[in-house]
């Protein structure tokens, strides 16, 4: 739900985005396509949660207002459509063979732009229309210069630091109070604690890798997990003690040559990481 005042005016400068992309699923390989292509691509608004369900895969938009990049507003609905059909394709999937509730709403100076994103024959699409609504000024804080932010975040940083030497309190969770699901990657991937609380992740050698594979059927969860380690990928995703995702929808690790170690940086509120292939 987007930040109002009282009566129900919009900030303007700033934007939503909500709803659901989904489609059927033809394999494993294609989810596996489909996530590695969403941790791929950056963007300025809030991460999408992937999820998947009887052969079918369904993409919740992140629903946060957030603000808007300057100069960027006019054409922000067909990057984010061109963005999600980039995904698509990485995965292989037919854009016609998916639905989409995916909407977006940007708000200007007495206006507001609604968007929805819709599957066709010919790829998604982007239709719009503005409507008068009432909208305020943004709030002080987003209106600041970019060097002013910069240095406001430099110092609760540096605040945050300084805090952590002066009460030795670690700001990753600690290794005792986070569950570890590792799924297919059981055998592949295990897990220590470093004296600040930061969590490590070890995998097994690339030789030690390849004579798993030999003995796995190609396309199941652990053959996907194993080729994964062995193209330098590992995925995890954090959930809250509730079993809700926190943080980024996944977080991507990559793999060096030779290397075996990882650090693993989690949101605060993580109670469990789950490895996903």
């Amino acid at each position: 739900m987007a930040s109002t005042n009282p009566r129900g005016s919009h900030w303007e400068g700033w934007a939503q985005l909500d709803g659901l992309l989904s489609g059927p699923l033809p394999d494993p390989a294609a989810a596996a396509a489909l996530r590695a292509s969403l941790v791929s691509q950056a963007s300025p608004w809030p991460p999408a949660v992937l999820s998947e369900d009887g052969g079918r895969f369904h993409l919740l938009m992140g629903d946060a207002p957030f603000e808007v990049p300057a100069g960027s507003s006019a054409g922000l609905a067909q990057t984010i459509t061109d963005q999600l059909a980039r995904c698509l394709g990485a995965a292989g999937l037919e854009p016609a063979a998916c639905d989409s509730t995916v909407r977006l709403r940007v708000w200007g100076p007495g206006t507001e732009e609604q968007t929805l994103v819709v599957t066709s024959p010919g790829g998604l699409q982007a239709m719009s229309r503005q409507v008068d609504v009432a909208t305020l000024a943004p709030p002080a804080v987003a209106r600041l210069s970019r060097w002013r932010r910069w240095i406001e975040g430099a110092l609760v940083l540096l605040a945050a630091v300084l805090a952590w030497f002066l009460l030795r309190t670690p700001a990753a969770p600690a290794w005792g109070d986070v569950a570890v699901e590792l799924g297919p990657f059981e055998g592949l991937v295990s897990f220590e604690e470093s004296e600040s609380g930061a969590v490590l992740l070890r995998v097994l050698d690339d030789e030690q890798l390849r004579t798993a594979l030999a003995g796995e059927e190609p396309g199941t969860p652990r053959a996907l997990a194993v080729e994964d380690v062995l193209r330098g990928r590992v995925h995890l995703r954090c959930l809250d003690a509730a079993g809700a995702p926190v943080g980024p929808a996944w977080i991507g690790l990559a793999l060096e040559p030779a290397q075996t170690r990882l650090r693993a940086a989690l949101p605060a509120d993580c109670a469990t990481v789950r490895l996903v292939p």
